[in-house]
């Protein structure tokens, strides 16, 4: 019979590892998490966080993540944002329309390095659509704690433009005035921005207005494209030479799942994210949760 392996935390807690497993917050306003740890982790290795879209599947994004992050030995986590608490997550959460996600974001890192012990240290995040709204401006307002950043499938973009108020550019953010968006810091982190070849659609999950269609494009492919070359052209004013990288996903649509199924959206964000950590790990194992249940 298998012997469940269990981490001691210092808190107390006893948590099973190389399981997805569902953490508490302890008031209201925190955030709640999915946490993974790997059986043979490397401390080391900057911590890996997936950041759900409007679905909030936060749950299937640490599922699916998982065998990565065994596979390189990274603790992952995967906050869940509640739209009642969080309504405007994407744009950090400015006054009268969500609590400040960011704040919150920070709160949960210093938790979760106290619980294992770890120094604070930047970061790997990854996004996917409202969640990649949410990265890229949030690394924007702390690069400081992002070690690189992967987005996938962001349905609009803040640019790196001091010119236009936030959050179209990082010129007023009115309501988050502790916020000073630098692009000579943030453009010193490494980002990788993908989406799905086949995301052309206009739907009601993609921000539509005359004044974002002229700005950024019509999809998010062509909002991607705009938003990348704009932040090449600013690293290149400022002599920097940061990988800013744009990937279409073949034969993929705006589905997470599929992204990862099918489109290699694993192994091209832990390439980028871990490098040469990256081991190729064919058809991985499913993951159990609390649950008990599978999924492959």
């Amino acid at each position: 019979m298998a012997i469940e392996r269990k981490r001691l935390w210092p808190t107390g807690d006893s948590l099973p590892v190389g399981r997805v497993v569902l953490r508490n917050a302890g008031n209201r306003k925190a955030l709640r998490y999915y946490l993974y740890l790997p059986r043979d982790p490397r401390p080391d290795l900057p911590l890996f966080i997936a950041v759900h879209g409007i679905s909030i599947n936060a749950r299937a994004q640490a599922r699916l993540f998982a065998p990565w992050a065994e596979a390189v030995g990274a603790v992952l986590v995967a906050p869940q944002f509640e739209p009642e608490i969080f309504g405007d997550y994407q744009r950090l959460g400015r006054p009268g329309l969500g609590e400040r996600a960011d704040l919150a974001f920070n709160a949960m890192l210093t938790d979760i390095e106290g619980q294992l012990q770890r120094a604070a240290a930047p970061v790997c995040l990854f996004g996917f659509s409202g969640g990649a709204q949410f990265v890229h401006r949030y690394t924007m307002a702390w690069p400081e704690r992002v070690h690189r950043q992967v987005l996938v499938a962001p349905g609009w973009f803040t640019f790196p433009d001091r010119r236009q108020r936030y959050p179209w550019g990082i010129a007023r953010l009115d309501g988050l005035q502790d916020l000073k968006p630098d692009p000579r810091r943030f453009l010193r982190v490494p980002v990788r921005v993908m989406v799905g070849e086949k995301d052309r659609l206009r739907d009601a999950s993609l921000r539509q207005s005359g004044r974002v269609d002229r700005r950024q494009g019509q999809t998010r492919i062509e909002r991607a494209r705009r938003w990348v070359a704009a932040m090449r052209r600013e690293a290149w004013a400022l002599g920097l030479e940061t990988p800013i990288e744009f990937m279409l996903l073949e034969g993929c649509r705006h589905d997470f799942e599929q992204c990862m199924r099918t489109g290699g959206l694993g192994e091209k964000t832990f390439d980028f994210l871990y490098g040469d950590e990256v081991a190729l790990i064919g058809a991985a194992s499913p993951v159990r949760d609390r649950r008990g249940d599978e999924k492959q």
